[in-house]
């Protein structure tokens, strides 16, 4: 083909479509180092001089490896131009026979390290480079790297099989003659086919094809890419027991070695993702036409191989039905045109990568034999796209070997390990039943179960609770009488005066029948009575029950009838909002003359931790709201591990910013109480207003506040949004965190410590804290991670059949522990919520 352009006029080949791919792969970014590159150990005699001159026997037979790449200016690809003579090509020699072995290795690892990194310029060339590794006088290591747009894996093969031919023809001072079907031939015949009207066969076939999950398969545990695509790779050497087991499953399925560890990989890859459709970017060779097997160039295609799991679908039926797809998907390879795809879908090449997941297997050839020499290539490497992981199954004499590679901007190696073994995991547990169901295969191994099931819940710890939480109050009572310990707006009461009001209260409870497994509702707005309320309960040795004046009237009647409520603690002015109830009611603002009259001295305690704390009911945004009973010996474990954990007894001043039907402002409320701090009750009109609570804050040092994310988000829009934050930590919970809250924050008050504090009602306000005290915290999601257990708590997530799920993949919590209610839960001591 020749083009003209004013003066000057090129002269050669278009690109095949692989090439044309490439192309604009590379211009995306011309630091990144594709090509195609092989180490090969060769042992015996070795000349020097000859070995070179085979090499450029080798690039003067294939005339792939004398093109360079030329376009004008108007062009937005080049042609093929080939050269009549060698092109300029690089050659290093290094001897290591001075080394240790050791040192040897060390050294010979870093040259591959080189080659790896080693970014061809298109243009202008040299697309070629060879080191050569003296190790003794009778062992050489030669290293070859090539551009993706000269080669693709199998033609390292062809390079290293040629080379020795013209090595050992060289010796004989002969040549190797017969000529292989060159590249741009193949290429121009396939720019033909896919003009052509017999086509139609397949393009109907791929556009038949439904791969809108193309792009949305990611694995859980990923992190934002930050830094742009940064290939690494993991070798697992799976053994000859694995690869004779594998031949021999393949015998009895009628399959080859390919299509099974293809289904085991998407099998893995469906388990973590929990994605129905599975597509896979598969290499086939694309050497389709007879003589294409030995010639040089990028004939290898990636095709999307899909694959629809279902439940309680067997291995065998997804073995059969892959079979069939990567059957039908050879047969039209030709006419998947991956250049042609992306233009039509818009695929922005600046993506991550085009298959997040990609597969290739091959057999690797046995040793070269060229005179007194053996040539024998021991490993690969071929980069020639983006990815996120690169799973290649190698086949060697004696072995078979597994090659992880993966996009180290996303995935840790720590990830990539526990993936290889997930893999080897399903691997081994296939061969031992080929009829199992898939979603029941085992995906762990030991060491990752262990981790899982035992190290992470290693939380158990001898200390057992033994005062219930109005007694540790009245503790703090003997020893600091005169200090603070509630404040609401401009009142305040002294541990001492807070305990007698109490007190009183519970005498007076106490006349009304109260006593242990008695529940007292409590329907109060924020303030001190609220406070006195809920300690004159614990007191009188009743459970209270929370309940929101807001709340609608049938929901307050309901809980009250359902819970058996004797005695609602009241205000006046909130008598009309509530619910006719035979419960006896009663105003604190206007009957406390009353209630003043019974001692302010401590009642004998009748309490015992195995009875009841408090009684709350969840939203019933699942239908009828439940409620959720709680003794004294889990809110008492929960102060003494959430204490322990967040350091709790370092801070002097909390603040609760929540209402007392939900457990939120736990937290806050006992560690202050019971520990000796002071408590600020801040009322609903402030805690909703930025600004008054800022200027609230700004008065009052508050070191600890817990609070909903949400909440505290629309707090920070006021002008005074740096005055809401706490001295020393902030508690969130209630709802997921997203990570661009915790950014605001730490800029806003980077002294700080930040938490996030998750768990259901059932096991008392909060199972599991992840404490932000690393701010380069790995970010596998847009929400902060749920973090682990308290202690003496067990956790697990589970998928649909009960079995463990591994790191970073969704299922459902379990909780167990101290901490978990004692009813109107569906088992016993364990709940389960969906984990998200």
């Amino acid at each position: 083909m020749e083009l003209e352009y004013q003066t000057r006029d090129i002269e050669g080949f278009l690109l095949s479509p692989q090439q044309k791919y490439l192309w604009r792969l590379q211009h995306q970014d011309l630091s990144q180092p594709y090509g195609v590159q092989c180490e090969v150990l060769v042992e015996g005699r070795l000349d020097k001089t000859i070995l070179k001159i085979a090499i450029e026997q080798v690039i003067d037979r294939h005339e792939i490896l004398r093109t360079n790449f030329r376009r004008l200016s108007a062009m937005d690809f080049p042609l093929q131009v080939i050269a009549d003579t060698s092109p300029a090509w690089q050659f290093e020699e290094h001897d290591l026979r001075h080394l240790t072995q050791e040192e040897q290795s060390a050294q010979a690892e870093a040259i591959w390290e080189e080659a790896t990194r080693l970014a061809f310029t298109l243009e202008e060339g040299p697309l070629m480079k060879a080191w050569l590794v003296t190790l003794m006088s009778e062992r050489h290591v030669l290293l070859l790297k090539l551009s993706v747009m000269y080669a693709d894996a199998a033609s390292l093969d062809n390079f290293v099989r040629d080379l020795s031919l013209c090595y050992q023809f060289s010796l004989q001072g002969g040549s190797l003659n017969d000529g292989p079907v060159q590249y741009a031939d193949a290429a121009q015949v396939h720019n033909e086919l896919l003009r052509g009207e017999e086509t139609s066969a397949g393009r109907k076939y791929w556009s038949a094809q439904d791969l809108g999950s193309v792009r949305t398969l990611r694995l859980p545990y990923e992190v934002d890419p930050g830094t742009g695509f940064r290939p690494r790779s993991l070798n697992v050497v799976l053994g000859r027991k694995v690869e004779r087991e594998i031949e021999a499953l393949c015998s009895q399925q009628g399959t080859s070695s390919f299509v099974l560890l293809l289904a085991c990989w998407q099998t893995l890859l469906w388990r973590l993702t929990a994605q129905a459709e599975i597509v896979v970017g598969t290499d086939f060779d694309g050497r389709t036409y007879d003589g294409l097997e030995d010639a040089m160039g990028f004939f290898a295609r990636s095709l999307p191989i899909k694959s629809q799991f279902r439940v309680k679908m067997r291995f065998v039926e997804l073995l059969e039905e892959l079979k069939q797809t990567i059957a039908e998907s050879a047969e039209f390879q030709e006419y998947f045109d991956r250049e042609s795809w992306t233009e039509s879908v818009k695929e922005d090449l600046s993506a991550p990568d085009f298959f997040a997941f990609c597969f290739s297997y091959r057999r690797a050839p046995s040793a070269f034999v060229a005179a007194d020499s053996e040539f024998r290539i021991l490993k690969r490497a071929a980069l020639s796209d983006r990815f996120r992981v690169q799973l290649s199954c190698v086949h060697t004499d004696d072995s078979l070997a597994a090659e992880f590679h993966y996009d180290e901007s996303l995935l840790s190696t720590q990830d990539i390990n526990r993936l290889a073994g997930e893999f080897l995991v399903v691997l081994t547990s296939v061969i031992e039943d080929r009829n199992a169901l898939l979603d029941c295969l085992n995906i762990l191994n030991e060491t990752e179960r262990h981790q899982l099931l035992v190290e992470w819940n290693s939380t158990r710890t001898e200390e057992r609770p033994d005062r219930c939480a109005h007694q540790l109050f009245e503790e703090q009572v003997r020893r600091r009488p005169e200090s603070i310990a509630i404040i609401f707006e401009d009142d305040q009461l002294t541990y001492r005066e807070l305990d007698a009001r109490a007190n009183q209260l519970a005498g007076y409870l106490r006349n009304q029948g109260v006593g242990p497994e008695r529940t007292v509702g409590i329907c109060l707005e924020r303030s001190l009575d609220m406070i006195v309320a809920l300690l004159g309960i614990l007191k009188a040795g009743g459970a209270y029950l929370p309940l929101e004046p807001t709340a609608p009237r049938e929901r307050l009647r309901f809980m009250l009838e359902d819970s058996g409520a004797q005695v609602l603690l009241t205000q006046s002015h909130l008598l009309e909002l509530l619910p006719d109830s035979p419960t006896l009611l009663v105003s604190l603002d206007t009957e406390w003359g009353l209630i003043a009259e019974e001692k302010a001295e401590l009642l004998r305690s009748e309490t015992k931790l195995g009875n009841l704390a408090y009684v709350i009911y969840t939203s019933g945004s699942s239908g009828t709201p439940k409620a959720v009973a709680v003794e004294h010996r889990q809110l008492s474990h929960y102060m003494a591990a959430v204490t322990g954990e967040l350091g709790l007894s370092s801070c002097s001043s909390f603040a609760t910013v929540s209402t007392l039907s939900a457990d939120l402002g736990h937290t806050a409320i006992y560690p202050a109480l019971c520990g000796g701090g002071t408590l600020h009750v801040i009322g609903a009109e402030r805690a909703m207003d930025g600004a008054a609570l800022g200027e609230y804050f700004s008065r009052h040092t508050i070191d600890c506040l817990k609070i909903v994310p949400s909440h505290l988000a629309s707090l920070l829009m006021t002008s005074r949004k740096e005055s809401v934050l706490p001295r020393q930590l902030l508690i969130l919970g209630g709802e997921a965190t997203p990570w661009e809250l915790v950014d605001r924050i730490a800029r806003m008050n980077p002294g700080c410590e930040i938490v996030n504090h998750y768990g259901p009602t059932e096991t008392t306000v909060g199972a599991l804290t992840y404490r932000m005290s690393d701010p380069s915290a790995v970010r596998i999601s847009v929400r902060l991670p749920l973090g682990r257990p308290l202690a003496n708590t067990e956790l697990y997530i589970l998928d649909g059949q009960l079995w463990p799920q591994p790191v970073g993949v969704a299922g459902e919590i379990y909780i167990g522990g101290a901490g978990v209610s004692r009813g109107y839960v569906n088992q016993p001591g364990l709940t389960a919520e969906r984990f998200i």
